[in-house]
């Protein structure tokens, strides 16, 4: 699974967090390559939640897996049958415009990019230059 750069800054947060009021956080990632793997790892984790009876899920959905669409699908019904609430973390399940009925903790680069352009001109910058 792929994170975005900004991952673990925000799971630091959480961590810290965590800490300061009692509860725990745990995390785990996927470490195959391959897509089918992948997929196994993920249910694998899932039903480890469901067996520790955790109070809820931050899930990161898998991309670049072969049919990744219903494997997110099959994995969050398996949470909502245990009745894990879980929300999604830097994407949806569902092909934009499209939404999910998960909550979404996620950034629109391409606005984001503009309210900063924005931002920049009313302070009177003139030559702007974008790197990424």
């Amino acid at each position: 699974m792929t994170y975005s750069e900004y991952f673990q800054p925000i799971a630091t947060a959480f961590m810290h967090i965590a800490l300061a009021t009692g509860y725990e956080l745990h995390f785990h990632a996927v470490k195959s390559q391959d897509p089918t793997e992948r997929i196994c790892e993920v249910r694998d984790i899932a039903n480890d939640f469901i067996r520790k009876q955790v109070s809820g899920v931050l899930y990161h959905p898998l991309d670049y897996a072969f049919d990744e669409g219903a494997a997110n699908r099959q994995i969050l019904a398996v949470l909502k049958g245990a009745r894990i609430p879980v929300v999604l973390f830097d994407s949806d399940v569902e092909v934009a415009p499209c939404r999910s009925a998960y909550d979404l903790v996620s950034i629109d680069n391409v606005l984001a990019g503009e309210t900063v352009g924005r931002h920049l001109l009313e302070q009177g910058a003139r030559n702007i230059h974008f790197l990424l």
